[in-house]
């Protein structure tokens, strides 16, 4: 299995200018990481720890104040047409259908002929459960079908980084366990072309049933704390064989809150 390193980010500190503060606000100092092909990385973290500018700034969409960040070995400065990301509250558009919510980002895509976009599409709706919804709107969705109308949106660039922003956090636990188990099965199954995934949670528990490895991030300004490496193997994670990192990583947590 390929192991490369798809992303790096060197020494990113970012800061915010704000006009009661000359010296402005930083938000993020110093973080430095590196996320390999195929690889699931999660990142935790109270509040102002930076989690979300971190995820911004790796999709292109924030530039670091320092520092560098590096994707499939070139300098990212702009938002990248092989990364994509899913939003925690869902940012779909209410007056598109399913279907064309999903096409949305591929209708500037010239490489691709309308019977390929239409074939794509196809493929995403039966892969991510959504057959029978093409041409229903965003309002007659529950929560669980809308989220999954932007993880299919997201797949569909066929992106070799997703990025996730609490994509579960807006939904009820049984919805959101069942739609992280079926993104983990597509993404083992090599049924996508997205070679890593990162995802910014609170939710400790799903980190460590989800991910390879977890970055816990201090806060004011945010930089990393801790990395856990999660060596049980996926085929053998439930609530029992977990529990113990659970806890390790949930103690650390709370204790760096109250530092």
């Amino acid at each position: 299995m390929e192991n490369t390193e798809l992303l790096k980010v060197e020494a990113v500190s970012k800061n915010f200018e704000l006009e009661d503060r000359p010296a402005g606000l930083k938000i993020l100092d110093d973080v430095n990481f590196s996320v390999k092909s195929n690889e699931f990385v999660s990142i935790i973290g109270q509040s102002g720890a930076g989690k979300s500018t971190l995820l911004r700034s790796i999709a292109g969409l924030l530039k670091p104040t320092t520092g560098r960040i590096v994707f499939e070995n070139k300098l990212l400065e702009a938002p990248d047409t092989n990364i994509s990301m899913v939003f925690q509250n869902f940012a779909l558009f209410p007056w598109l259908t399913v279907e064309k919510n999903i096409e949305f980002g591929l209708d500037n895509n010239r490489n691709l002929s309308r019977d390929q976009i239409k074939r794509r599409i196809c493929n995403l709706v039966e892969m991510i459960g959504l057959t029978g919804y093409e041409k229903a709107y965003p309002r007659e969705l529950s929560g669980g079908m809308k989220q999954r109308v932007g993880f299919a949106r997201a797949l569909a660039t066929e992106p070799s980084l997703l990025l996730l922003d609490e994509p579960f956090s807006a939904l009820d636990v049984v919805t959101a366990k069942q739609l992280s188990e079926d993104l983990i099965k597509i993404w083992l199954g090599n049924q996508i072309a997205t070679k890593s995934i990162i995802m910014i949670t609170h939710d400790v528990q799903q980190a460590v049933q989800l991910s390879d490895r977890i970055i816990l991030m201090d806060s004011n300004p945010g930089r990393i704390g801790r990395i856990y490496q999660i060596d049980i193997p996926r085929e053998k994670r439930s609530i029992q064989t977990i529990v113990g990192a659970v806890e390790e990583i949930t103690q650390e947590l709370v204790e760096r809150i109250q530092i």
